[in-house]
């Protein structure tokens, strides 16, 4: 659960993949109750 969204979630595809869970958005939109979906393309934190 996020704190500043308590009915929001972070999801990813089972395999892991940006591509996997990139196709797999329009199925997360047409579930039922979903409002809105969002991709966040997230990088590793790397020390400088």
């Amino acid at each position: 659960m996020l704190d500043f969204a308590p009915q929001g979630a972070w999801v990813r595809s089972r395999s892991g993949t940006t591509l996997d869970s990139l196709q797999q958005i329009d199925q997360l939109r047409s579930l039922a109750d979903v409002e809105n979906v969002e991709p966040q393309m997230l990088m590793e934190r790397r020390s400088r």
